[in-house]
């Protein structure tokens, strides 16, 4: 699952997004429900820029940059133009063990989800 809020709209409260996503060395991709109610297909590569592990809990900053399907000009001007475009998270992360809880931002929104690994 993902959580989402937007943050022109917070008093909107969370949308739950049905994110089902994968990770492999440093490239993701997925499919969500996005906030206008379509589907979203998501894909590029994840960086992290400070990771901290003192053996029980494991905190992250990092970013991911990719494409992004399923959006209109609701969103941006842009995305009523083209099909598939760019898009830009800052990404936080705590885990402990092989679960977690990760955080982002982008532009008008920001995330909440939980995460599992299944190696590293």
């Amino acid at each position: 699952g993902m959580w989402t809020t937007h943050l022109n709209h917070v008093g909107r409260g969370l949308d739950s997004n049905w994110l089902l996503a994968l990770g492999w060395r440093g490239v993701y991709g997925g499919t969500f429900i996005n906030s206008f109610g379509k589907r979203t297909f998501a894909a590029g590569i994840e960086r992290p820029l400070v990771r901290s592990d003192d053996g029980s809990v494991v905190t992250g900053l990092g970013y991911r940059m990719g494409v992004v399907t399923g959006y209109d000009e609701r969103l941006t001007r842009l995305a009523g133009k083209i099909p598939i475009f760019p898009a830009f998270q800052i990404i936080g992360d705590v885990g402990v063990g092989p679960t977690g809880l990760e955080v982002a931002w982008a532009g008008k929104v920001a995330t909440m989800g939980p995460f599992m690994r299944v190696a590293n």
